[in-house]
């Protein structure tokens, strides 16, 4: 009997049926057909206003399988310096990043590390730059000239980019050049609506006095020296040469529309877009979004008025098809949590095969949509941890938990209604609809709940014994991207505040049977 149970305490009897396994996803598709594990702001392990830059971020995330991490660089008074602008927060390096990203990259996962950095310093600090990355990475560091290079058809794969280093900033030679094309859609669309317009409904006489005003007005600006005509310089790109050598698969630009509406981008030019912006895209053209991310890199980060570093839930845009979402990895939050569950899987690589809806080929999945139960029999708990305050510390007049389970399902809002039937409802369900960030709340996305009864004054062995019935819809059977959540809580407590324990798992790597979760409290 003791073997037994000892058995289904075991990592071998695991909820999650990845556990303990190695990189078994194929690792040859191009980059962009996979999830990165990807940090926001990475050098700062606290506020994001008076927070501390340091490089121990950095290891953390890259020993937890990050594969993308994040550099703000401004100018420095003797060589580049690594802080969030306009804010108090205190400075790092740029040369000791680097050397830490070095040494820290490659030890629990061998594939590419992605630096995204926003550059903020002139010509002559970029050169620096560069000379602190050449140097620190070595070969592993992604170059090449900017002459002459042939256009790609598609980007590497993460195995193609074993043990390498990308860059990705803006190169501002693109992005003139795309806000060029935009400009020039914007004018013919615009031309084109002008004839429509003159065409449907035409005045001689407006025409006429139209006419006069604009030719009085073209004189009026030329007495000023205002040439109507006249093409408006153009501001010198200051850009360092050797800085754009750096952006080869990785080139940041700016994001001018999706779908028919925007310019034609190419395979290696990624944009950032803001969990704001993001979410404006997925109500206005998810399937865009989709399809853009077929071939394509997109970077989503948290919203900047957020100043505590909460999370949004990163899988509403996991279903949009986007890459590298950031999160703050110094916030334990529901954010973080579903990303670690997440990242879990393939080995801890840091790379995760996106679900075959999401991949080029196969885009009728997205018309399936289909609704399911899940069951689940929440049986017992062991040795909980006595109540602790806010602060931490236990509370001693009332150190034994009265504790309940919540189940919840964490689902993409990839449909406008929920599946949610009215027996559901009446066996205790409890809908919480999909949200918007807030100055101090994160974007959330639908969740379906079930709780149990409370079993009084018993942390040791608590026993529940009960059956739940979840109900969610499915898109494309991508439950890769619908999440379970288990959670233990204090009777009397409100949902805001911390919870006994929680454990987090993808419902697709749910294995079933009678299985144990070892719960972090």
């Amino acid at each position: 009997m003791e073997g037994f149970t000892n058995y289904l305490l075991s990592p071998d009897n695991s909820t999650f049926a990845e556990k303990e396994k190695t990189v078994w996803q194929e690792m040859t598709h191009p980059i962009s057909e996979y999830f990165i594990s990807s940090s926001h702001n990475t050098y700062l392990v606290g506020h994001q206003l008076v927070g501390v830059s340091t490089i121990e971020g950095y290891i953390r995330a890259l020993l937890h399988s990050c594969r993308s991490v994040e550099l703000d660089i401004w100018e420095g008074d003797e060589e580049p310096m690594i802080y969030h602008g306009k804010t108090l927060t205190k400075k790092v390096s740029l040369r000791e990043v680097c050397n830490a990203i070095a040494k820290y990259a490659f030890v629990t996962s061998p594939y590419p590390v992605l630096i995204s950095a926003e550059v903020h310093c002139g010509v002559a600090q970029q050169e620096k730059m560069v000379d602190i990355m050449t140097t620190a990475f070595g070969d592993k560091l992604i170059q090449a000239p900017v002459d002459g290079r042939p256009p790609l058809t598609r980007l590497p794969s993460p195995e193609d980019l074993n043990h390498k280093v990308l860059l990705k900033a803006k190169n501002l030679f693109v992005v003139e050049q795309l806000a060029a094309a935009q400009a020039k859609l914007a004018a013919e669309k615009q031309a084109f609506l002008e004839a429509e317009a003159s065409s449907s409904s035409e005045s001689s006489d407006d025409e006429e006095g139209g006419g006069t005003f604009k030719s009085l007005k073209d004189k009026w600006n030329k007495l000023r020296g205002k040439d109507p005509k006249a093409t408006p310089d153009k501001p010198k790109v200051k850009m360092s040469l050797r800085l754009a050598a750096l952006l080869v698969y990785t080139i940041g630009v700016k994001c001018h529309g999706i779908g028919e509406d925007g310019v034609a981008y190419a395979p290696e030019h990624i944009f950032s877009l803001s969990e704001s912006s993001a979410n404006k895209v997925l109500t206005a053209s998810m399937d865009n979004l989709i399809k853009h991310n077929h071939t394509h890199l997109v970077r989503i980060y948290p919203k900047g008025t957020r100043v505590n570093s909460t999370n949004f839930e990163p899988h509403r845009y996991w279903a949009g098809g986007a890459q590298v979402v950031a999160i703050n990895w110094q916030t334990f939050d529901m954010g973080y949590v579903m990303n670690q569950a997440m990242f879990q899987r393939n080995g801890r690589s840091g790379y995760v095969l996106k679900p075959d809806a999401l991949r080029p080929g196969h885009e009728d999945l997205l018309l399936k949509r289909t609704q399911h139960f899940l069951d689940v029999r929440i049986i017992s708990a062991q040795q909980l941890p006595p109540l602790r305050d806010s602060k931490g510390k236990e509370v001693y007049d009332k150190s034994i938990p009265d504790p309940f389970v919540e189940v919840s399902l964490l689902i993409p809002d990839w449909s406008k209604s929920p599946f949610l039937p009215e027996s559901a409802t009446k066996a205790g369900a409890k809908y919480s609809p999909p949200t918007g960030a807030t100055a101090t709340s994160a974007t959330s996305a639908r969740t379906i709940s079930f709780k149990t009864k409370v079993v009084w004054d018993n942390g040791f062995n608590p026993v529940w014994n009960e059956h739940l019935h979840l109900p969610f819809d499915c898109v494309g059977g991508m439950t890769d991207l619908i999440f379970v959540k288990f959670t233990v809580r204090q009777e009397g407590k409100d949902d805001d505040d911390d919870p006994i324990a929680i454990y987090c798992v993808p419902l697709g790597t749910l294995n079933q049977g009678h299985f144990s979760s070892t719960i972090p409290f």
